[in-house]
């Protein structure tokens, strides 16, 4: 009876503990995150908008999610995107959704506080019984509606794009507006050096784009420069007022003005005269000259050796007859003398072909770490090289056609690496 009793305490144990592991392993296996969503600074009329991030470790099945949130009579200020239902699908291990709070105008200042239950489940989550285990996480929401001013700008990432000569160079900003107005930075400066870090020219720009509350967008800042083609760097310092929002170092390269081969045909319907080319026309006119003279005489002199006792209608017919005889004798002499303008083949039916020459993007390798030392070979974009060994500031590659050269690295956006 011992026994007995000792063997079902044990599988009870065992079937407890069993459970709680799956449990911990089911908890275990979802993320979520922000814990916390909070704004101090929401005013009265705006809509603050925050991204959540679900991740999963094993995404072997859809997921079932519901959004419930618990902030009382604030409930009908909130929406999410896309819904308070909806499935992740098999395979997704990060899903981004997004909660809006939007403020009516009449709004009272005050906190507004709460929390928000993310419910997920999925069909392997059905145990025994008919019983469904549900995971889940509980969000902290915070919210303080004030009509009070606040700022603060991040700048995500900075780059700058290659540029045509004689084109201000543009930054491009991704920035995000944590404020609770419309607003962007102050200004941005561009400290231009060569590769030899030799500054050039020192830029500013101002006046840019207004980004909205609660959003990240991008803006540009245009930069009028003197520089010619060739490559630079520039220590690139974005502000608000006289805060330092983000320094940093960008590659980019100043290329050639594309020249247009051709100019742009107008198109319009040619006539025969527009195909014939001068000196055909004037071969042609003469033609049909002289085989209309020739045949005028044929005709006069025919009627007068056989056609005396005729009336003058009949020797009017013959004329005519002959007259036309003659004009579609000159027809098809001008045709043949005309053929390749008249009837063309059909590439050159189309016109003059207009091409956009696009300049060579070339890269200098040099035999030595040194921008003095010879050039060896040119480099096109995108083409790739093994590394033999590299230094502070240069590349060492194999180049094709069995040489070493260096190569700046900051000639190089990308580093691929792989395994032999």
């Amino acid at each position: 009876m011992k026994i007995g009793v000792i063997i079902i305490s044990t599988l009870t144990i065992v079937l407890a503990s069993s459970y709680l592991l799956k449990a911990k392993s089911l908890a275990s296996g979802m993320g979520v995150s922000p814990a916390t969503l909070e704004n101090n600074y929401v005013k009265p009329g705006s809509t603050h908008s925050q991204e959540i991030i679900i991740t999963q470790s094993s995404p072997d099945e859809p997921l079932d999610v519901l959004l419930e949130p618990d902030m009382g009579n604030a409930n009908a200020w909130i929406s999410f995107e896309p819904g308070t239902n909806f499935q992740i699908e098999q395979g997704v291990q990060k899903y981004i959704f997004k909660m809006n709070f939007t403020v009516p105008a009449d709004a009272q200042l005050q906190n507004y506080n709460g929390f928000l239950r993310i419910k997920t489940s999925s069909s392997s989550d059905a145990v025994a019984g008919g019983v469904s285990v549900i995971q889940g996480a509980r969000l902290d929401l915070n919210f303080r509606v004030t009509n009070e001013e606040y700022s603060e700008l991040l700048v995500r990432a900075l780059s700058i794009a290659d540029v045509e000569a004689d084109q201000p160079i543009q930054l491009k900003l991704k920035v995000e507006n944590k404020g609770n107005y419309p607003n962007s930075p102050s200004r941005a400066t561009l400290d231009v050096m060569n590769l030899n870090e030799v500054l050039l020219e020192s830029l500013e720009s101002s006046g840019m784009q207004n980004v909205n509350p609660g959003s990240t967008e991008e803006i540009f800042a245009d930069f009028a420069s003197n520089l010619g083609t060739g490559e630079y760097f520039g220590i690139t310092k974005v502000y608000l007022g006289d805060s330092l929002l983000r320094e940093e170092k960008l590659v980019f390269r100043i290329l050639e003005r594309p020249d247009v081969s051709a100019t742009e045909e107008i198109e319009r319907e040619e006539t025969i005269l527009d195909k014939l080319s001068t000196g055909n026309l004037l071969a042609t006119l003469i033609t049909v000259l002289l085989v209309t003279t020739a045949s005028f005489f044929a005709v006069a002199m025919y009627i007068k050796k056989t056609k005396k006792d005729e009336t003058a209608a009949e020797k009017r017919r013959l004329f005519i007859i002959f007259f036309i005889v003659a004009l579609l004798t000159s027809a098809i002499m001008t045709a043949i003398i005309n053929y390749d303008q008249l009837f063309p083949k059909e590439a050159e039916v189309k016109g003059v072909s207009v091409e956009r020459i696009a300049p060579r993007e070339l890269y200098n390798v040099y035999a030595q770490p040194d921008l003095n030392s010879s050039q060896i070979y040119e480099a096109i974009e995108s083409e790739t090289f093994p590394v033999i060994q590299e230094n502070e500031e240069w590349y060492q590659v194999s180049l094709p056609n069995g040489q070493l050269g260096w190569i700046g690295k900051l000639s190089v956006k990308e580093l691929e690496q792989t395994d032999e």
